[in-house]
């Protein structure tokens, strides 16, 4: 935008400058051309009357003084032919009957002509102008005017420079508020500032109400997640409790599916409905941080089951657009599989790789692998005795990260996150 408005003031100014300049250059050249020819004209006129007495000697005395003051070649041609004065200037061919400037055939310099009517025929006084004469002083004239538009030219450009470069500082100050507002930062706020221009300041003042507005809007988001938190737990309680005063029977054991499977997923929408909250609007973690701690935490239970579980880490920082929350319900959730469904004393494995552009995450096991015929990842669907949702909510906090959820076989099971980078914190 800025190159464009400089550009465009530099052709319009360009323009108008040009349309002064050249008029004037032309009036400067018509100037110096009066300013040649007229003496000649004068002193022509001033010889005529001499030339009127017949007397040679004042007639030379004329065209000599003439010369001098002119500073070139000045003749009367008498009506016999002879000449007075220099021979240059003689007049030859058809006589004028009006003063007026003839070209010289074949010569830059003209030269101004007056008849003089006598008695024995009409004699012509000749003085000449040089192409010098009439060049003197317009080739400095156009270079100063040529020279002034280049100046208006220069400050119309420097001006227009300076209005574009304040009015982007504006814009990339409202650019950066509404990428720390992208980024969760929801208290940053566009300065005021009375020498912006009038309509980024009301933009400004636009996007400040808008981040008051998402602040207050999460915040009710948060009053409305704790108040369903508080209207569901009760309720839910209550029916375990009786579910639990139920006789041993499948029927039981079916009701104690389906309440742990509606606790899990009234869990998973308060803590998705409260995360806005408490990661902001970009949620952003380093994976390898994220995952060494939930790795840590396991790595006690693996040695009570006589487990061996590994880590290998990233061999740089891996940013991910998940929060750190989001990354410990996965690893609870992949690696509580692990130790749910092979016996102890299985080898488990942890990863953080590179494929692509892309991090990949990989859980893995030497235990039996998934069982065959059964979509394990659909929703309430388990291939041990769990209630579906764990490969479903890591699946969705995958896609919320614009990647995927892959599985493995052969030997043992292995579930893979394939999550697209990100920035780190600026």
């Amino acid at each position: 935008m800025r190159r464009r408005l400089v550009l465009l003031t530099a052709a319009t100014t360009s323009m108008v400058a040009i349309a002064f300049v050249v008029p004037l250059m032309l009036l400067v050249r018509s100037l110096a051309e009066e300013r040649a020819f007229r003496p000649a004209e004068l002193a022509a006129q001033g010889i005529a009357p001499v030339v009127g007495t017949l007397d040679p000697v004042a007639i030379g005395d004329a065209v000599d003084a003439a010369a001098v003051r002119l500073r070139t070649a000045v003749a009367v041609t008498m009506p016999d032919g002879s000449v007075i004065g220099a021979d240059s200037a003689r007049h030859d061919g058809e006589i004028p009957t009006s003063l007026s400037i003839l070209d010289r055939e074949g010569v830059a310099d003209a030269r101004v002509v007056l008849p003089v009517l006598l008695a024995q025929g009409t004699a012509v006084v000749v003085a000449e102008v040089t192409e010098s004469a009439v060049q003197r002083g317009v080739a400095e004239a156009s270079l100063a005017l040529f020279a002034l538009g280049i100046v208006l030219v220069g400050g119309a450009v420097g001006v227009a420079d300076l209005f574009a470069r304040r009015t982007l500082d504006v814009v990339d100050e409202l650019e950066a508020v509404a990428l720390l507002l992208s980024d969760g930062q929801l208290d940053s706020r566009v300065a005021d500032d009375d020498t912006s221009p009038a309509e980024l300041a009301r933009v400004g003042a636009a996007l400040n109400t808008l981040a008051s507005r998402i602040g207050v809007l999460l915040a009710h988001e948060r009053e409305v997640a704790a108040d369903l938190s508080h209207r569901l737990r009760t309720p839910m309680t209550a029916m375990r409790l009786q579910v639990d005063n139920l006789g041993d029977g499948p029927q039981r054991d079916d009701l104690r599916i389906a309440l742990d499977q509606l606790q899990a997923g009234v869990d998973r929408v308060i803590q998705d409905a409260r995360r806005p909250v408490r990661e902001g609007a970009l949620p952003r973690c380093e994976l390898g941080a994220a995952v060494a701690e939930r790795v840590g935490f396991w790595m006690a239970l693996a040695d009570d089951e006589e487990r061996m579980l590994t880590f290998t880490p990233p061999t740089t920082d891996a940013w991910v657009a998940l929060a750190p929350a989001d990354v410990a319900d996965v690893m609870d959730l992949l690696l509580g599989n692990v130790f749910t469904h092979t016996p102890p004393g299985t080898a488990a494995s942890v990863a953080i790789t590179t494929r692509g552009t892309d991090w990949l995450l990989s859980v893995s096991d030497e235990g039996a692998g998934f069982p065959d015929g059964v979509e394990v990842v659909a929703r309430g669907v388990s291939g041990g005795t769990g209630s579906g949702l764990g490969l479903d909510i890591a699946s969705q906090t995958a896609q919320r990260a614009g990647g995927r959820l892959e599985l493995g076989t052969g030997p043992g099971a292995t579930v893979s996150l394939v999550l697209p980078p990100v920035e780190g914190p600026r």
